[in-house]
């Protein structure tokens, strides 16, 4: 399972999607230079002021995203974890820079039973990079009762 494990079972069939995402934020500052600093296109920008639904989007932020599921969940992680080491140090330098930069880590299942384990090379590689990651677990509630 290649050090990683994975699962939202539903009728036996693993069902999990997601997404590694990174942001930079920061409430003054413009991000349009961090893709030519970097060298990582953005997925999406977002700019302070700009209207996000109903809402109006409070920071100004820079978006790095890719998606996976419970098939490409390694490998999506590693080879996004990869692209940000390339350019650790220019990451340092953006932490002293702007105001906030994370690592955030989606996952979804139309189902609760949601659970993953990230492999100590992943570990050590976000370690590596000494930036903050969070985990949003979401699950749009439809548990069957095994009772």
């Amino acid at each position: 399972m290649d050090g990683y494990r994975i699962y939202g079972k539903v009728g036996g069939i693993l069902k999990l999607d997601g997404a590694i995402i990174m942001i930079i934020s920061d409430n003054n500052k413009p991000l349009d230079m961090v893709s030519n600093i970097i060298k990582i296109p953005y997925s999406k920008m977002v700019l302070k002021g700009e209207q996000i639904g109903k809402r109006k989007a409070l920071l100004n932020r820079w978006i790095y995203k890719r998606k996976f599921n419970n098939i490409n969940f390694s490998e999506v992680i590693n080879t996004f974890l990869d692209t940000l080491l390339q350019q650790k140090e220019k990451f340092i330098n953006l932490k002293t820079e702007y105001e906030e930069i994370e690592i955030i880590m989606q996952i979804r299942s139309d189902y609760g039973q949601i659970g993953f384990t990230l492999d100590g090379m992943i570990l050590e590689k976000i370690n590596t990079l000494k930036i903050p990651l969070s985990f949003d677990i979401l699950s749009f509630g439809l548990v069957e009762d095994d009772r």
